[in-house]
């Protein structure tokens, strides 16, 4: 028994070693080409990532076309010509359409964060302007995630059966390996987190008794009823869209009212998140909050994820 498992284990690991990509890219000529078609990245976020980031499900959906042509062990899948030449068809057909919606989506993020700085210390709420931009940037976010879930379905429909569990192999391994914790909901515009920031930076920023007891009460109370409950359901929302695209082949027009439930909670979100940064913009002074701009870049280029 033992000598069979070796065996086993010896032959998995050599196809494994032996595999390749059906169409090895450039990681690094495709990285710059998608900075380059993405342009100036915001203060708030130059660890961009360009178009996935702009998705409404940017990380919970798998990129199928990338699996099953570039993967380094998509050679595993041993495709048809048949099947070679409609995912490559695929990929023509679709990369434009989800690279042009994502660089629409990321200039109305930028319209909303200079919306955002030029009305600071002068609203305490979310403004008509404002929530109009979210709609819309919402409305946009989730057209590319329905063409991302048409994708992945196409690609479902050109491979067989066999070669969707091959997929499901190669690319569990990592999912299977992360924790529970490590699941991340995306929000749908990006804006600086504070909390973390705040408690870090409290010398710096000289925050008086009375400013730290506002910035409790009225911003961390924002957060709390307006973000984290909300965040736990479109984790929910999240993983039964993915699990009903990869295990039961929904469509999108099966899912749209849990798209449309999606965008409902990712909007209130980031709703939620405007009202805070408005509500500290007035509990700080002007020198104060010209202070913050500059630590929240550099937080943002350290990578750490701060948490609300």
């Amino acid at each position: 028994m033992k000598k069979i498992i070796t065996i086993t284990l010896a032959l998995s690991l050599a196809t494994a070693l032996m595999a390749e990509a059906n169409i090895p890219i450039d990681k690094k000529a495709m990285k710059a080409q998608m900075t380059e078609m993405a342009g100036e990245t915001s203060k708030f976020n130059p660890r961009e990532h360009f178009p996935k980031e702009y998705f409404l499900i940017p990380r919970n959906i798998p990129y199928a076309l990338g699996l099953v042509l570039h993967h380094p062990r998509s050679s595993e899948l041993e495709l048809t010509k048949e099947q070679l030449e409609k995912l490559i068809n695929l990929k023509k057909e679709t990369k434009p359409t989800i690279l042009k919606s994502a660089k629409e989506v990321k200039l109305l993020e930028l319209s909303l964060l200079k919306m955002l700085e030029t009305n600071k210390g002068k609203i305490s709420k979310v403004s008509k302007e404002m929530n109009e931009l979210v709609d819309k940037i919402a409305s946009k976010k989730a057209e590319i995630t329905k063409t991302h879930l048409q994708c992945v379905i196409n690609v479902q429909n050109i491979l067989t059966k066999e070669q969707r569990q091959r997929v499901g192999t190669y690319a569990g391994l990592k999912h299977k390996a992360q924790k529970k914790s490590e699941y991340k909901v995306a929000e749908l515009v990006p804006l600086p987190h504070l909390k973390r920031l705040l408690a870090s930076n409290q010398e710096t920023l000289k925050l008086k008794k009375e400013q730290n007891e506002k910035i409790k009460t009225q911003i961390f109370k924002t957060l709390r009823t307006q973000i984290h409950g909300k965040i736990k359901i479109a984790e929910q929302l999240e993983i039964k869209i993915t699990d009903a695209v990869l295990k039961e082949q929904k469509t999108k027009e099966d899912l749209k009212a849990d798209i449309e439930s999606l965008i409902e909670i990712k909007k209130e979100i980031t709703n939620g998140h405007i009202d805070a940064l408005n509500i500290l913009a007035k509990i700080l002074t002007k020198e104060q909050y010209t202070q913050l701009l500059p630590l929240i870049e550099k937080n943002k280029k350290k990578g750490h994820g701060d948490k609300h």
